[in-house]
């Protein structure tokens, strides 16, 4: 922070003063596919679905990819391919519609072909619209994992990386953004969040609500390959504007602003 002249000590000073705002509408590309494949112009978010990070270290024993009897091995990525597909099957159950488990990077050690693999790091994100099943399934997964490496003999821990609960958006704000998008003759849709957005912190401390914007390309995003048409971009800054003039002439301090 100091090689960019921002003081770290000055953080308290920084803090938004809450007769500044309002509330907080936040406008971002869909980041799925759900608004193209309905052929809706734009989304209306109610909520944002929480996440749990989690690391799993997965200790087995390298040795000689020759030399070791399949009945003798502690293969750590054998291992861990068994516990990314508990997480795979436990998303996937009927208990849990609309959890979603992804393993998203793996590590592997020493990470030769002739070696077996004697060490492995899972990194999952475990994300879910209902703050009890988020924090259920992640506790389901643990124990599967735990259960698999107990059964093939080989070492596990598990670290909590992050952990960021459901946020429910001010239906107030909703109503606008709703109201806004039949005023201009917008097919729209409510619908939830699955990615963490700033919306999601920021409503901590003031109102917030969020609305969508079409993603082509499968909804692809954080990529080259991520792509909004810029007509769409268009309709959800005009909604965005008249949404923040619906709420102006709504709000009972307008003469002050």
């Amino acid at each position: 922070m100091r090689t960019i002249n921002i003081d770290p000590q000055g953080i308290s000073d920084a803090v938004w003063d809450e007769n500044d705002w309002a509330g907080f509408i936040e406008l971002h590309i869909e980041q799925g596919s759900v608004l193209t494949d309905a052929g809706l112009p734009v989304g209306v978010v109610d909520l944002i679905s929480g996440s749990t990070r989690i690391r799993i270290d997965i200790a087995g024993r390298a040795s000689h990819t020759g030399g070791t009897p399949m009945h003798l091995r502690a293969d750590a990525l054998a291992a861990s391919a068994q516990i990314v597909l508990a997480a795979e099957e436990l998303a996937k159950d009927s208990r849990h519609h609309g959890t979603r488990i992804t393993v998203g990077k793996l590590d592997v050690h020493p990470g030769s072909i002739t070696t077996i693999p004697g060490h492995r790091q899972l990194h999952i994100d475990v994300r879910d619209v209902e703050n009890d099943r988020q924090r259920f399934s992640t506790s389901e997964l643990i124990a599967a994992a735990y259960e698999i490496a107990a059964h093939r003999g080989i070492g596990i821990s598990v670290e909590v990386l992050a952990d960021a609960s459901p946020a429910v958006l001010p239906v107030t704000i909703r109503n606008a953004i709703t109201a806004s998008a039949a005023s201009l003759g917008l097919g729209y849709r409510v619908m939830p969040s699955g990615a963490s957005h700033d919306t999601q912190m920021i409503n901590h401390a003031y109102p917030g609500g969020m609305i969508f914007v079409p993603s082509r390309n499968h909804g692809v995003s954080h990529s080259p390959d991520e792509l909004t048409d810029f007509e769409d971009l268009a309709v959800g800054i005009e909604l965005l504007t008249a949404t923040l003039v619906h709420l102006d002439a709504s709000s009972p301090s307008t003469s002050d602003n």
